[in-house]
């Protein structure tokens, strides 16, 4: 006799056929052949799941349900025996590289002109002008020139404000790395449907798959999780894209005032003083010579006024790395 709100199995081979004797809360004494017969005791073959977890159908254009599990990439795990298929790996939470390089601008520096003119017919570097090249590098000093012959008037090239040169550290370039992996695990087998209709018999969470969770999930970002799946994460399915930095440049030089004095001289050695030629950035400038003159022998210059200006550097930004590629959705109990 069977006592009351007792439960015993009992199991015997008959004919090929397992066997089972179920007593239930009634003190009703059955006999059943499935596997788990008090599974449900007013029904004890109907919605087994008794090796796994029952949980909400996915809505309409959500996957799974999966096991979800994420932590460190070092520690990424393998899919358990029970659900044993691998169906999702994706990343987030970027830890980018090392900066770029601190983009920075060397100090530009005030030129002479690179030319002298001399005209042999008006007293306004008008008609004819004899030219002769200066040196670029040319700081000031005594220089012999070409002779300019019988010059009424003389005509400075401006001065000019050298480029601004970008100096820094070299744009690198690598590869992100991730914080946090994702692993998502299927069974692989169509899934059994609980009591409930609106339930399935999923592989359990938790052990051998240590802090997984029942999840669905959906390609691209969604904004709202469906019923019964109320956590959410976003993951990325690609380890990570480049990172490069951005050229680094310089605006060109801004507020640069060089103002200078050209000297000319009638002899080679700049010992026989005619008079000076002023110029300055972005403007030739003409002076008549009053007294008769043979030639410009030589000429001599410096800077009344030197102030190059500043420049602007710009880049040296890092460029991609960590932007979400293809992401998906995972809505979790």
């Amino acid at each position: 006799m069977v006592a009351p709100h007792a439960l015993v199995f009992l199991t015997a081979l008959f004919l090929g056929s397992s066997i089972s004797v179920a007593a239930c809360t009634t003190g009703r004494i059955d006999i059943y052949t499935c596997e788990n017969p008090c599974y449900e005791c007013e029904d004890p073959c109907a919605g087994e799941c008794v090796t796994g977890e029952c949980v909400p159908l996915p809505a309409l254009g959500w996957q799974g349900p999966v096991l979800l599990w994420q932590g460190s990439p070092e520690e990424e795990p393998s899919c358990p025996p029970h659900a044993p298929a691998p169906v999702y790996r994706g990343y987030a939470h970027p830890v980018r590289g090392q900066p770029c390089g601190t983009c920075a601008c060397a100090s530009p520096s005030c030129k002479l002109p690179a030319t002298l003119g001399a005209s042999t017919t008006d007293a306004t570097c008008g008609g004819t002008l004899q030219t002769v090249a200066l040196p670029g590098n040319w700081g000031g000093t005594c220089l012999p020139i070409t002779p300019l012959d019988a010059p009424q008037s003389l005509l400075a090239g401006a001065t000019t404000v050298t480029a601004c040169e970008p100096v820094g550290t070299p744009p690198l370039e690598e590869t992100v790395a991730w914080r946090v992996m994702a692993i998502a695990c299927a069974s692989g087998a169509e899934l059994k449907a609980c009591e409930d209709p609106d339930a399935l018999c999923a592989p359990p969470s938790g052990k051998p798959l240590e802090g997984s969770k029942q999840c669905v999930f959906h390609q691209g970002e969604a904004l709202v999780c469906p019923y019964g799946y109320p956590l959410q994460y976003v993951f990325n399915s690609a380890p990570g894209d480049s990172v490069t930095c951005s050229p680094c440049t310089c605006l060109p030089p801004q507020e640069s005032v060089c103002e200078a004095l050209v000297n000319t001289y009638t002899d080679a050695s700049c010992a026989q003083y005619i008079r000076d030629v002023p110029a300055s950035v972005g403007t030739e400038s003409c002076v008549a010579i009053d007294a008769v003159t043979t030639q410009v022998g030589s000429v001599q210059a410096v800077f009344s006024l030197a102030q190059p200006g500043s420049c602007t550097p710009q880049g040296g930004q890092m460029v991609g790395g960590g932007v979400p590629v293809k992401p998906s959705t995972f809505c979790c109990m």
